[in-house]
């Protein structure tokens, strides 16, 4: 029984170690494709990826040397049996346990205290920061965490689509797009913006907001392509799309959906 549960233990080893090896290789070609991809979607789905390979990985490292410690178990009763028993041997060792010294406190002296003039402080008014006119709501709340943007940082628009290929570059390029359409993919070029600092991507309806992206910046201050999503609900009419850096407006974009034919 022992022997069939041993055999047993070595063929789920076997497969455990394959696991764990195929899983850490797909999470380092995960995270490579995450650190050279262009575009934000890209990286978010390589992103995934690696955190699910990562997790199967450590999943497989746990069973693995779980099951590891459950053969050394199995095996180690019939190890010790095939031992000789040995009479126990006493040793007597010296005590080398160290004097303990006695330390006498000393007197404490009583600190004497020279009362100090306590003087009004009067509170300096600071100057505080001006938001520019008809900034949106939802961008007036500090972002924890977030670092001054740099002066020379901007993003520009590129173009709008509904598709993309599967290089990820748009196949429908354009401003306007069918009814039905329920994610319009902005494509713009990140230049000089530094990491931890808020961009934001807006999408209205009409006055209406719809969809909003509000991040950190973490890909480095290099020119660079970038990606976001804008999910509508896919009803004709006119929509607009608006980019920021912190509270400044980088750029604004007016689309629509046309209505369907009959």
């Amino acid at each position: 029984m022992a022997t069939g549960l041993i055999q047993l233990g070595n063929w789920l080893l076997l497969i455990g170690a394959l696991l764990l090896a195929v899983s850490i290789i797909n999470a380092v070609r995960a995270g490579r494709q995450l650190r050279a991809a262009a575009y934000y979607a890209v990286r978010q789905e390589a992103l995934s990826r690696t955190r699910r390979w990562a997790f199967l990985a450590t999943v497989a490292l746990l069973t693995t040397s779980g099951l590891a410690i459950y053969q050394s178990n199995l095996q180690t009763p019939s190890t010790i049996a095939t031992l000789p028993t040995s009479t126990p041997m006493v040793v007597d060792i010296p005590s080398r346990m160290l004097p303990t010294a006695t330390f006498t406190p000393s007197p404490t002296p009583t600190p004497s205290w020279t009362p100090i003039p306590t003087s009004t402080a009067t509170p300096a008014l600071l100057p505080t920061a001006t938001l520019p006119p008809n900034l949106p709501a939802i961008l007036q709340t500090p972002v924890p965490s977030a670092v001054p943007i740099s002066p020379n940082a901007r993003l520009t628009f590129t173009t709008l689509a509904s598709l993309v290929d599967n290089k990820g570059t748009p196949s429908d390029p354009g401003l306007a797009f069918p009814a039905g359409t329920r994610r319009i993919r902005l494509f713009f070029q990140a230049s000089n913006v530094n990491n931890g600092a808020v961009w934001s991507i807006l999408c209205y309806k009409g006055s209406q907001l719809v969809d909003s992206v509000i991040e950190l910046w973490a890909w480095g201050s290099r020119t660079q392509n970038a990606r976001a999503f804008c999910g509508i609900d896919g009803s004709a009419g006119a929509y607009t799309l608006a980019a920021y850096l912190g509270s400044a407006k980088q750029f604004e974009v007016n689309f629509e959906l046309l209505p369907a034919t009959p």
